[in-house]
């Protein structure tokens, strides 16, 4: 196996782990809530547990966002890009009311 597959099976495999990780407590409340509302509506802390797993699930996406940004070089190059020097990704010019 190369170094760049290698490479890439690492960072799969941090996605992947990452993902169930973060994304299962809300999922699991989401199930538990489509399954009996009225039971969810009922139990102790429900509003705090929805939040914790809300939190979890944007600190997901954000941890894929970065993880794709270091892992591939087009991803990481057009964002820097886009943030950096505020190039509009839809018309391929910068903005004229920018920093410079």
């Amino acid at each position: 196996m190369s170094s760049l597959e290698m490479k890439t099976s690492r960072l799969v495999l941090v996605i992947a782990l990452s993902h169930f990780l973060l994304a299962t407590p809300a999922n699991g409340m989401f199930v538990v809530w489509s399954l009996d509302q009225e039971r969810w509506l009922h139990l102790n802390n429900s509003t705090i547990w929805a939040c914790v797993g809300h939190v979890l699930l944007v600190l997901n996406y954000s941890i894929n966002f970065l993880l794709y940004c270091i892992g591939n070089a087009n991803i990481r190059r057009e964002t820097f890009m886009w943030i950096f020097k505020c190039k509009n990704i839809y018309r391929g010019d910068s903005q004229q009311n920018c920093r410079k």
